[in-house]
């Protein structure tokens, strides 16, 4: 290894190392709702009860709520510090899951990428702040499209597809719509298609069987906390139209799912790869509910594909949606015990209400530029480049 080369690993290590040291940082500008959640659960399931039948305050699969009490038993080496010991883990875990993302763009696409992803202020201040575990989803969903395998044979690519699938549903199920991509997906065979669209779905209902069997507390708390658990409804990239025409709240998840169907029947004929990825842009911008998490589902995808200028406008409206809003470092909060009625205070405050719609609307004209460069024949993916030898070398 010459010494360029060297120069520039060092350079990487020490810019990894400062996202790292960022997400630490900002953990200790305090917490939200999402944490004091994560200490219930963690309560509950380190001491081996049944987190679905004794808090509604858990809305998913049961990964993380092992990863919660699991790190929950090792906080208890200290009791009187116990909490400061769990968030540290888990502020830990999650930047494992970000690095491993990071990893997966620098081998497959750029190193410069790579560290954009990591070093954004959406992916520190989630990980770091809100601590939301979305990441270890798509890291999951992102090795996935590793094994993705349109040979008409099956071997053990497939099994890889299913089990990385499979284990992102079980974390998260953010990709919950994934399989109608999969069923109208052109080269892949019908036998595959059944394979790839039905056993990772299975597989996620399966994974609640032990805990609903163990009482009917349980199986009503999964029913009503996960399936039929709905956010904000606040559909931002409709949200105006909604209330012009007095839409009601209940068929707008109906919308989402027909607007997510146009799309995969539009990218039908695209790589994988880039299905995948237009799927998590797609499903933040036509969601008919959102929170401040979801905001970093988008950015591997936007750091990755072909969008033009959209993915630095979404850095830079985002980034200050989250440090100004409640959920966030409500700096918007500060300005207004301090300074209310001022024309920060006025101008933060449409801010913050519009925010989610901004980026919503952000993410749909990123997928229009994808779409047309498609259309034009054009590279999706974007690599970016380094100064000197780093990406050449990996």
């Amino acid at each position: 290894m010459n010494y360029r080369i060297k120069k520039e690993y060092v350079i990487l290590i020490g810019l990894l190392c400062l996202g790292v040291i960022l997400r630490y940082v900002v953990m200790t500008l305090g917490h939200n709702f999402d944490f004091e959640s994560y200490c219930i659960v963690g309560e509950i399931s380190g001491n081996l009860r049944n987190v679905y039948a004794e808090t509604a305050r858990y809305n998913y699969a049961p990964i993380f709520l092992m990863i919660q009490g699991g790190l929950y038993r090792i906080s208890q080496i200290k009791p009187d510090d116990w909490m400061l010991i769990y968030r540290v883990l888990i502020v830990g875990v999650l930047t494992i899951a970000d690095l491993g993302i990071a990893a997966f763009i620098a081998r497959r696409y750029s190193y410069i990428k790579a560290l954009i992803f990591f070093l954004n202020p959406i992916s520190i201040i989630i990980t770091g702040y809100h601590n939301q575990f979305d990441n270890i989803a798509v890291l999951f969903a992102l090795l996935s499209t590793v094994y993705f395998n349109e040979e008409k044979e099956f071997n053990k690519k497939d099994i890889g597809f299913v089990l990385f699938f499979s284990l992102s549903l079980i974390t998260k199920h953010i990709l919950f719509l994934l399989p109608i991509f999969i069923l109208l997906k052109r080269g892949l065979s019908i036998k595959k298609k059944m394979l790839y669209a039905f056993v990772p779905p299975a597989i996620f209902l399966l994974s609640f069987l032990p805990f609903a069997l163990s009482s009917n507390e349980a199986a009503t708390g999964i029913l009503n906390n996960v399936f039929l658990y709905r956010s904000f409804n606040n559909a931002p990239l409709l949200e105006i139209l909604y209330k012009l025409i007095n839409f009601p709240v209940g068929p707008r998840i109906i919308v989402y799912g027909i607007m997510m169907v146009i799309l995969a029947w539009i990218i039908r004929k695209y790589q994988f790869d880039h299905i995948m990825l237009i799927y998590l842009i797609a499903m933040v911008s036509f969601s008919s509910a959102i929170a401040n998490q979801y905001l970093a589902i988008p950015m591997v995808a936007l750091c990755i594909l072909n969008v033009g200028i959209w993915d630095k406008i979404y850095m830079a409206v985002v980034g200050v949606f989250l440090v100004l809003h409640s959920d966030g470092f409500n700096l918007l909060g500060y300005i207004q015990a301090n300074s209310p009625g001022s024309i920060f205070d006025v101008l933060g405050s449409l801010y913050v209400r519009g925010g989610y719609i901004l980026a919503a609307w952000i993410l749909f004209f990123a997928l229009v530029h994808l779409i047309r460069v498609k259309h034009k024949g054009q590279d999706m993916i974007s690599y970016g480049k380094l100064p000197l030898a780093l990406d050449k070398s990996g």
